[in-house]
């Protein structure tokens, strides 16, 4: 009887522990300083019927507009980020439950008067290539050229660069990459960097702890990791892998945030990725935002909410559902299959290959 009573109490403490509902977020356009986003929130039960009711969110480093209302699963709401923040933290509210979400969002300063931030190629071997942003031409590159906002960088198999940027922080593009710098400024002593991973494998060593509103970000379409003080890649093949070697590094996926340390790598499925893809698209495709949703009747939001949430409500198959709470990251960590010496190592021995390369 005792033993009966243990299992039971341990069943009822795990089913307090678990999520009642499964949430995502996303917001319309990328989060700037002071400027008003859209952002769209779902929530389903764990038996995947959609929620209607009110919500509580509350935002850190940000102003949340309004009362938010699930409709049919859906809700739309306004943020207006800190105008120094590079991070907003979003706890919505739902019964007795608290879902977390981070962003990241862009300093106003670096879009006023903000200077151009460069990198400067130290290193190469192979063929490596910079479509630049100004004249679209594509190009080899050569030690000593500069890099920056909007130029993609190209490298092919058993071809990798080495660039440093202007406080020495060192990016390393292994072979089968293509790399955009989707976002390159500084402002008095910060900088903020955004790197666009859209195949292949980067390493990057930050070599002093970055302060105030500097910051180091790489993604892909649909996960994105900011670094302040670390070493770690970020490879993308059909899964991603982001690796962390010194440091810890900071992950929203969908808004959903992950912390893989020190000796710590986090695998995400294919099948994962195109959950979150997928969904990603559906929020993407939505007509309404936060401003036309104020100007409406409530006639008119009704009809608007219902066809959305059938929208999404659509896309909530097997691998769509991996995307939402219920999921645990843990389940995605693993130890290290590799150190970041001998990936460089590796990178360093396509200089034998080629006759041409840097130094």
């Amino acid at each position: 009887m005792r033993k009966l009573f243990i299992v039971y109490a341990v069943l009822l403490s795990v089913m307090a522990a678990a999520f009642n509902y499964n949430t995502t977020m996303m917001f319309k356009d990328e989060l700037i300083g002071g400027e008003t986003s859209t952002g769209y929130v779902s929530v389903i039960d764990y038996m995947g019927f959609p929620y209607s009711g009110e919500v509580g969110l509350n935002a850190v480093n940000g102003k949340i507009l309004g009362d938010v209302e699930i409709q049919s699963g859906l809700g739309i709401f306004g943020l207006i980020p800190d105008e120094s923040a590079t991070e907003v933290k979003i706890v919505l509210g739902i019964k007795d439950e608290k879902h977390d979400f981070l962003f990241f969002s862009t300093p106003r300063k670096f879009l006023e008067n903000s200077e151009k931030y460069f990198l400067k190629v130290v290193d190469f071997a192979g063929n490596v290539a910079v479509k630049k942003a100004e004249t679209l031409e594509e190009i080899p590159v050569k030690i000593g050229d500069r890099v920056g906002e909007g130029d993609v960088i190209y490298t092919s198999e058993e071809s990798f660069i080495q660039l440093k940027d202007e406080k020495g922080n060192e990016y390393y593009i292994d072979e089968n990459s293509s790399v955009l710098i989707k976002f390159a400024k500084k402002k008095e002593k910060d900088f903020l960097i955004k790197l666009k991973v859209d195949s292949g494998n980067v390493v990057i060593n930050v070599v002093k702890k970055l302060l105030g509103s500097s910051m180091i970000l790489v993604e892909n379409s649909n996960v994105t990791a900011g670094v302040r003080g670390t070493s770690f890649s970020f490879e993308v093949k059909n899964d991603l892998k982001v690796r962390t070697f010194h440091g810890d590094v900071l992950l929203s996926v969908m808004g959903k945030k992950a912390e893989v340390r020190r000796g710590q790598m986090i695998d995400l499925p294919d099948d994962f990725m195109e959950g979150v893809r997928k969904l990603r698209e559906q929020y993407l495709s939505m007509k309404v935002d936060y401003k036309s949703l104020l100007n409406m009747s409530v006639e008119e939001r009704l009809r608007s909410f219902d066809m959305m949430a059938n929208q999404i409500l659509m896309m909530f198959d097997l691998k769509v559902k991996k995307v939402m709470a219920r999921y645990k990251f843990r389940d995605f960590m693993h130890p290290l299959d590799t150190d970041q010496e001998h990936m460089l190592m590796r990178m360093k021995e396509f200089k034998k290959k080629h006759k041409h390369g840097g130094k």
